[in-house]
């Protein structure tokens, strides 16, 4: 390619008029030539900033992408977080991902993604400090559903009572024929059923 050269005679005989749109085009070229890796730089020094982060995204260059994504407005930034945050949990980088779901308005997602992982305590705190109550109890309920139909019920169990649903863990227990647990619970939650209970 002749991009190199173009660019140069630009910025040396037309006082840089036209590297910009040389730079993009470059960058374009490279990408049709699944050179993303490539394009990149092209892409910043044309100020194209939304392809930079497709293609640093698309070669996994996942700190140019991040760097890039900065210069982005919030509304552009928002999806771009939103994949990069994604890498970072695939990668069990869950303290890097919670930052990036955090930028790009995205909570809901880091919870979900700590309690996945089975980190109650850091999705409390997250959805604590960046969502409404209301919110948290839906996504605790489905996340304790979904639990509850995997067969994980010490899980769901946990959640079931951060939302103080006690009577749900109950029953959960009580359709799994878990009636150890079923009792634990009948004995702390609901003392007066306790009689009823074990007949």
């Amino acid at each position: 390619n002749n991009f190199s050269a173009a660019v140069e005679l630009c910025r040396r005989v037309y006082q840089g008029r036209g590297v910009v749109e040389l730079e993009q085009q470059w960058g374009d070229y490279l990408v049709a030539s699944k050179q993303t890796d490539a394009a990149v730089n092209h892409y910043v020094e044309a100020g194209a900033y939304v392809k930079a982060v497709d293609a640093a995204i698309s070669s996994r260059q996942w700190a140019k992408a991040v760097q890039v994504v900065k210069t982005l407005d919030d509304a552009q930034a928002a999806p771009y977080y939103a994949r990069i945050a994604k890498h970072y949990e695939g990668s069990h980088a869950y303290e890097e991902a919670e930052t990036y779901y955090l930028r790009g308005n995205a909570p809901q997602d880091a919870v979900k993604m700590y309690l996945t992982a089975g980190r109650l305590d850091r999705a409390s705190k997250v959805a604590s400090e960046h969502m409404v109550q209301s919110e948290v109890a839906m996504l605790y309920m489905k996340a304790a559903h979904e639990l509850e139909s995997s067969g994980k019920h010490k899980e769901a169990e946990k959640l079931y009572l951060f939302v103080q649903e006690p009577d749900l863990a109950i029953n959960m227990y009580k359709k799994a024929h878990k009636y150890d647990d079923m009792i634990r619970l009948v004995s702390t939650f609901r003392k007066e059923l306790l009689g009823e209970t074990h007949l």
